[in-house]
């Protein structure tokens, strides 16, 4: 005799430490690649209370935890694939409601806080786009691709052409 299972069976999950009976969902349970069917065996509640208890009997375990998982992503994101998923992540942040409203108050407060240099970009910005000046190729490797460099923002007009990569090495010496 065979075992039929229902499809709402294959759904749900049983918490293995609670034994209550849960659809088999990202609100109920956390997610897990290792997991089959992408998800952890213990319910959510399950887990936090497994969670606060292991912090409460070893203090130093939240203080592990959580230096770990920051070298964890510090590395991470340091390696090829880290970079990709970081970019995407945040190009998705990027365009999502929030994330142009917290853009758009970035913006407004670094404007508001660099007034000399925000005036100096847009000097440049309405030089390029009449005419009067013309981009020129990075000083340095010769890309075309080159942005323009300020070494002091009372002179607007007198500008250094860099590609992005020099541009940030001269800022970060500075």
């Amino acid at each position: 005799m065979s075992k039929q299972i229902s499809h709402n069976a294959c759904n749900t999950r049983r918490c293995s430490v609670c034994g209550r009976v849960f659809p088999l969902t990202p609100e109920y349970f956390y997610r897990s690649k290792h997991k089959p069917k992408g998800f952890v065996y213990e319910c959510k509640e399950c887990r936090k209370q497994i969670q606060k208890q292991r912090e409460r009997e070893n203090p130093a375990y939240k203080e592990w935890r959580k230096r770990y998982s920051r070298e964890y992503w510090k590395k991470y994101y340091k390696t090829e694939k880290g970079k990709i998923v970081h970019y995407l992540a945040q190009k998705r942040y990027n365009n999502s409601d929030k994330g142009r409203v917290a853009l758009l108050k970035s913006r407004r407060k670094w404007r508001k806080n660099n007034p000399e240099k925000y005036a100096a970009h847009i000097i440049v910005t309405n030089a390029l786009a009449s005419g009067k000046f013309v981009r020129q190729p990075c000083e340095i490797c010769g890309n075309k691709n080159s942005q323009a460099h300020h070494e002091d923002y009372s002179k607007p007009l007198v500008v250094r052409w860099l590609c992005d990569k020099h541009h940030r090495e001269v800022h970060r010496h500075i």
